[in-house]
């Protein structure tokens, strides 16, 4: 249990001197410069940097940054998409812009189509996989294992 109890993202509890390593850090400042900033050791920050629990708080602090980005970056393309439905659905619109928003909107989506077509195989090449490393069932003691080389299991040489 840590003196101030600080909560972080990812519900790590970090000293106060750790959240201001893991604040600082994603401020992109580099250990050395953290070290500095808080006049410590350099060594004093890179074991902070090595701690679970501020591992635990990067990881889910960059985690919620890459949402938000991406998050972002759906609404704009849902934007740019609606868009370009609208010039492909005028048929007032000049037949080539026409045309040339139909492409662009294939070629966008395609590798998205792509994608959830690779996830769906991949999560079924993961269960195959976890069926063969499943563990094998155990046999009670006593029941002779059968070796396959024909002979009863003996040894010959």
């Amino acid at each position: 249990m840590t003196r101030d109890g600080t909560r972080h993202p990812g519900g790590a509890r970090l000293s106060q001197r750790a959240a201001e390593v893991v604040a600082l850090t994603l401020d992109g400042l580099t250990p050395t410069e953290i070290a500095q900033a808080l006049s410590r050791h350099r060594s004093t920050v890179y074991r902070a940097l090595d701690s679970v629990p501020v591992v635990q708080a990067l990881a889910a602090a960059r985690a919620a940054q890459f949402a938000a980005i991406a998050d972002g970056a759906a609404a704009r393309a849902r934007s740019a998409l609606a868009v370009v439905g609208e010039i492909i659905t005028d048929t007032g619109a000049d037949p080539s812009l026409r045309l040339r928003a139909a492409e662009v909107a294939l070629a966008r989506l395609g590798p998205t189509v792509e994608l959830v077509d690779v996830t769906g195989r991949l999560a079924e090449v993961e269960r195959r996989l976890a069926e063969r490393q499943a563990p094998a069932p155990r046999r009670p003691l006593g029941i002779p294992v059968a070796s396959g080389n024909g002979n009863g299991g003996a040894q010959h040489g």
